[in-house]
């Protein structure tokens, strides 16, 4: 869900994350916690106010990885 009055040049701004599973790596990722309020994957909320789900990369119900030519 997006809040568009939330949504500004923010989004441009460049952040790293830790990546789990990958050590010491980082990712780079654009966000814009104020305007997204909540992420939903497979019909369930999977981000919600700038946190993740509990569950959020370990429970099933939010769909499987798919690899490429699979």
């Amino acid at each position: 869900m997006l809040d568009p009055e939330r949504l500004n040049d923010t989004v441009e701004e460049i952040h790293e994350e830790p990546m789990a599973g990958f050590g010491d790596q980082n990712r780079l990722v654009r966000r814009n916690d104020d305007s997204v309020r909540a992420v939903m994957v497979n019909g369930n909320v999977a981000w919600r106010g700038g946190t993740p789900a509990d569950d959020l990369g370990t429970a099933r119900r939010y769909g499987r990885f798919l690899p490429l030519g699979g």
